[in-house]
């Protein structure tokens, strides 16, 4: 056994069999736990907590029958130095040295609140829409319904005391114990604990998995007022079972749960969550359109002044996995449809990520942007799960022109950080837990971005939007930097012109000596002195030895070659000419390599050519 396992044999080995005398349960130990069976010791104690607490609400159960138990306490469980007494130690000494937090109502502020997620008056409704998506789609999975099954309803509403707004799913609900010791435990999440599997033993979690991680989010939802509204009812609870967690002043004063009344129960399993709005500002604060400015790349970006709350979830739900309706003055609007971002025309989404801007028609009537209309492409796991569509950026400078399309990266299916080389929509992981950037998914794995990347070659190969072969060459190298095959893209030059690897290749180098010429034309004004372009042994590359554009996150996935300095630059243009050499020679790349002379520096602007030979 290992981890926790390991600890909790070692527990059972050194405990005896417990007894119970003078109404107490008592635990021992056949010999001492040593220093090096600590985890172990603990392992018991916690044990033994779990039993005092059994025993302690038996015994208020039993408080008030005419049974009395026998054993009504447990010896020695009120510490770890009184537990010591019984089940002893040698060589070191239980001190409870756990960390706490003495002001936790002040943590919770500052971590659970804007200090942590800013003045975004957006992230409250993403973090309850956050929780209702999980719920549903958990309760798809334990009750085998369907992928688009399940709604979350986000309402703004008025009474007569102010403006509400209130986020409402049909899903698995929640019990009083997940209410009280997990929706106000912060940190804790819910998901990931051994209380779920109990409640939900038929949740597989190969087809769930929950956005939900931090354990965090509920308690933004203060930002937006002081007064909540907690109700909630489980599918194994009758209707009068709904329960309702009342804050009443916000985290100052303890919250109240009790039966929801006749008015406020649930016909069905799930939750609702409402929150009176603290003022009119509240509610200007959530239609303002969020201001996406990515200096010095966007100064000319025109911003809209207000949206609608439809507007402003779809703009911050691109991605979401179940529908979201919105009723807004009487009206109900559909914000989002189930995964419908993957199937929408491709403007339909550009227009959707782009609601937050006022000049979204000029921009998408511009060439450059109709040339990534018409080159957005999946992105697929091997699974056939898409966890993207997007195009790719041929040169940033023209994003900078043009304060053109670039690309978002999702936390699960809402927004978080742009990605400025793919115009589209990757899925993404959070990077931190206010969830302000996330990082593709797409990028993890080769065989995700491999297919798409050659696809997105192939399109730049017969476009008109490339005829210069510096942004010709920008694109072929973030193309190979994502394991795609750019070999048909004429960025290198050869005998005198711009020719493709494909072509060099064919031409098998009948020589004995290849020498390879990093041409950092773009930086230095034109071709470095010694590269003879008509010389068909010279081999000129256009971007040099740069290698500032590897995008996967990992190390040469193809395993092409062991040689050391192979890992710093497979990813460019170098080692895709380089790689080319041993293609057409026929020879072993690592060979290649070894024999080689001036094949990298530590400098990649490093004018000096690499020179090959054949092997024998």
């Amino acid at each position: 056994p290992k981890g926790i396992s390991s600890s909790h044999w070692g527990a059972q080995k050194f405990l005896a069999k417990p007894y119970a005398s003078d109404g107490e349960l008592h635990f021992t130990s056949l010999i001492p736990f040593g220093i090096n069976s600590i985890d172990a010791w603990w392992t018991a104690y916690d044990l033994v907590q779990i039993a005092a607490k059994e025993i302690g609400e038996a015994e208020a159960y039993f408080s008030c029958k005419s049974i009395r138990p026998n054993v009504t306490r447990v010896s020695g469980a009120s510490s770890p130095a009184s537990f010591s007494r019984y089940v002893r130690v040698e060589g070191w000494e239980p001190v409870e040295t756990r960390p706490t937090i003495s002001a936790v109502t002040d943590v919770i502020k500052r971590l659970g609140g804007a200090e942590l997620y800013g003045r975004d008056s957006l992230v409250p409704l993403r973090e309850l829409i956050q929780n209702a998506r999980d719920a549903i789609v958990a309760k798809r999975t334990i009750e085998g319904r369907t992928s688009t099954w399940g709604t979350i309803t986000v309402s703004l509403t008025s009474d007569a005391g102010g403006d509400v707004l209130s986020v409402a799913d049909n899903g698995v609900g929640m019990s009083e114990r997940t209410m009280t010791n997990y929706l106000l435990d912060f940190g804790t999440s819910y998901w990931q604990s051994g209380d779920c599997l109990m409640e939900f033993p038929s949740l597989n979690f190969e087809q769930f998995s929950p956005v939900g991680e931090f354990g965090i989010g509920f308690f933004s939802v203060f930002m937006l007022g002081s007064k909540i509204k907690v109700t909630s009812r489980t599918s194994s609870d009758g209707l009068q079972q709904t329960r309702v967690l009342e804050f009443h002043n916000g985290l100052s004063t303890r919250p109240v749960l009790r039966l929801a009344n006749h008015e406020e129960q649930l016909l069905e399993s799930g939750t609702t969550v409402a929150v009176s709005l603290a003022d009119k500002k509240a509610i200007d604060w959530i239609l303002t359109p969020k201001r996406e400015q990515i200096k010095p790349l966007m100064t000319n970006t025109k911003f809209r002044d207000r949206w609608t709350l439809t507007e402003a979830l779809a703009w911050q739900c691109p991605a979401c996995d179940v529908d979201i309706v919105v009723v807004e003055d009487g009206t109900e609007q559909r914000a989002v449809q189930a995964n419908d971002w993957i199937s929408m025309e491709p403007e339909q989404l550009f227009r959707r990520l782009f609601l937050h801007r006022k000049d979204v028609d000029r921009v998408l009537q511009t060439k450059r942007s109709q040339f990534h209309l018409e080159t957005v492409e999946k992105l697929n796991d091997p699974d056939g799960r898409t966890l993207g569509r997007a195009s790719l950026i041929d040169n940033l400078s023209q994003l900078r022109d043009s304060n053109g399309l670039y690309g978002i990266a999702t936390s699960g299916p809402f927004r978080s950080s742009v990605q400025l080389l793919t115009p589209g929509i990757m899925l993404g992981k959070p990077t931190s837990a206010s969830r302000n950037a996330a990082e593709p998914l797409a990028f993890e794995d080769h065989r995700v971005t491999s297919d798409w990347a050659s696809l997105q070659a192939n399109h730049a190969k017969n476009s008109k939007h490339f005829s210069d072969i510096e942004y010709l060459s920008g694109h072929a190298a973030y193309v190979r930097s994502l394991c795609g095959d750019m070999t048909e893209l004429n960025v290198y030059l050869y005998c005198g012109k711009a020719t493709s690897l494909k072509a060099i290749i064919q031409s098998g180098l009948k020589f004995d000596k290849v020498y390879l010429y990093p041409l950092n034309m773009f930086m230095h004004g034109g071709p470095i002195g010694g590269c003879e372009t008509g010389n068909p042994s010279h081999i000129g590359v256009t971007m040099g030895r740069m290698t500032n554009g590897k995008l996967l996150k990992m190390d040469d996935p193809l395993a092409r070659s062991s040689h050391p300095r192979w890992k710093q630059f497979w990813y460019s243009l170098w080692g895709a000419a380089i790689e080319a050499i041993a293609i057409a020679w026929q020879c072993d790349l690592t060979r290649l390599l070894q024999n080689a002379t001036s094949v990298n520096s530590e400098n990649d602007l490093l004018n000096e050519p690499a020179i090959f030979k054949r092997p024998g």
